[in-house]
C-alpha cells in the first residue's frame, strides 16, 4: 500500500492518540483539521487500520484524463498543420475541423507540458507626432466652450468660453451668452492684449461640465 509522507504523519499521530499520548485537539492543531475531522479519521483508522487513511482514488488515473493518443494527436497537429496558432484558435480548429472534443484549458495544459507556448499577436506601436508650439505669443489661440445652465434658469443659457495661448500656455478666459459659434473664437482672441502678428483661433470640441 502506497502512502504519502503526510498520510504516514497522520498514522503516527493517530497511533499516539490511541495510546493517550496526545489529545484530539492537539492532533487537530498539528494537522490543521477540525476536531470533528480528526474524530472521523480516528474512526476509519480503528475500523480499517492504515488502509482507512488512504484515499480511494490513490494510484488511479483521473476518470476524465485525456488519453495519451489524444495528447499525441494534439501535439502533432499543433507542431504541424496548425503551427503558429494561438490556444483559442487552435482549440476551435480541433473541435470544428478535426472532430476532437477538447476544451481550451485541456489544450493549454497539453501544450504547456510539452513546452509549446501560445504566440502573441504583436501590434505595431502607435506613432504620434507632437505638433510644435507656435513661436510667438498671439499667433494661435486654442479655445473651447462649455454649454451649461450656469445661471440656473435665471437668465439666458450662457456658454462659458476659455482660451489658451498656444505659444505661452497663458489662459485667456472669456464668457458670453448663447450657443458657441465661430465668432466665439474672435471674442477669445480679441481678449489677448499686447501681441503682434496674425492670430489664428482653433476650436476644440464643446465641453459639458
Amino acid at each position: 500500500m502506497l502512502m504519502s509522507e503526510r498520510q504516514w504523519r497522520i498514522l503516527s499521530l493517530l497511533e499516539r492518540l490511541g495510546r493517550g499520548e496526545v489529545t484530539v485537539g492537539e492532533v487537530a492543531a498539528s494537522l490543521g483539521r477540525s476536531r470533528r475531522q480528526v474524530q472521523r479519521m480516528r474512526k476509519r483508522f480503528a475500523g480499517s487500520g492504515a488502509a482507512g487513511l488512504v484515499h480511494g482514488n490513490t494510484g488511479r488515473s483521473p476518470k476524465h484524463r485525456t488519453s495519451q493518443e489524444v495528447r499525441e494527436q494534439v501535439l502533432a497537429l499543433r507542431r504541424g498543420k496548425y503551427d503558429g496558432f494561438n490556444d483559442q484558435h487552435f482549440t476551435e480548429k480541433l473541435v470544428e475541423v478535426e472532430g476532437l472534443e477538447v476544451t481550451r484549458e485541456t489544450v493549454r495544459r497539453i501544450l504547456r507540458s510539452a513546452g509549446v507556448t501560445s504566440p502573441r499577436k504583436r501590434r505595431p506601436p502607435k506613432h504620434r507626432q507632437r505638433r510644435e508650439r507656435k513661436a510667438q505669443a498671439g499667433q494661435m489661440i486654442l479655445w473651447d466652450g462649455s454649454d451649461h445652465d450656469w445661471l440656473e434658469g435665471r437668465g439666458p443659457r450662457p456658454c462659458l468660453m476659455g482660451a489658451i495661448d498656444d505659444a505661452t500656455g497663458e489662459v485667456l478666459p472669456g464668457a458670453r451668452a448663447g450657443q458657441p459659434r465661430r465668432g466665439d473664437a474672435l471674442c477669445a482672441v480679441g481678449s489677448r492684449q499686447g501681441t503682434s502678428g496674425a492670430s489664428v483661433g482653433r476650436a476644440a470640441r464643446p465641453t459639458h461640465l
